[in-house]
């Protein structure tokens, strides 16, 4: 698990595996493949983190319970410049904002869990002009739970 007495060989094998520069505004990439996200994985005994928490953990020396963020959007980036701490709907709005998102308003996810069971979940999606996977998502409860 991760703390305070981290120790030595976990902190030197991680930093082998990423591509470090000295210059904080490129990204520092993971260089051992990732998971099916693209985010690189390290384990420290039984526990498998994400690389780019660690790589916060390591520089800022604590490890939030929020989600660790990319200014750059790159999965694989582990460099500590590029990393901010959010809540899920931050990261959300973030990925909507640089248009990596479709984003639907909170009026359309209202009607969207209005329509529950009166439409496939095919048809809401092009209804919405959304994913399957948004969709799928607002019905279990993966997203938009705020609304």
């Amino acid at each position: 698990m991760l703390n305070s007495k981290i120790k030595l060989k976990y902190i030197k094998r991680f930093w082998k595996n990423v591509n470090y520069t000295n210059n904080p505004n490129e990204c520092w990439e993971w260089l051992k493949p990732g998971d099916k996200d693209g985010y690189g994985q390290f384990r420290v005994e039984k526990h498998i983190y994400r690389a780019h928490r660690v790589a916060f953990f390591l520089y800022f020396g604590y490890l939030p319970s929020k989600m660790v963020c990319h200014t750059c959007d790159n999965p694989p980036c582990c460099n500590p410049h590029h990393l901010w701490v959010g809540s899920n709907i931050d990261n959300i709005q973030d990925a909507i904002k640089k248009g990596r998102k479709n984003g639907l308003t909170k009026a359309q996810v209202e009607q969207v869990k209005r329509l529950i069971g009166t439409k496939s979940q095919r048809k809401l999606a092009i209804q919405f002009n959304s994913s399957d996977t948004t969709i799928h998502n607002i019905i279990y409860d993966k997203s938009y739970k705020w609304i």
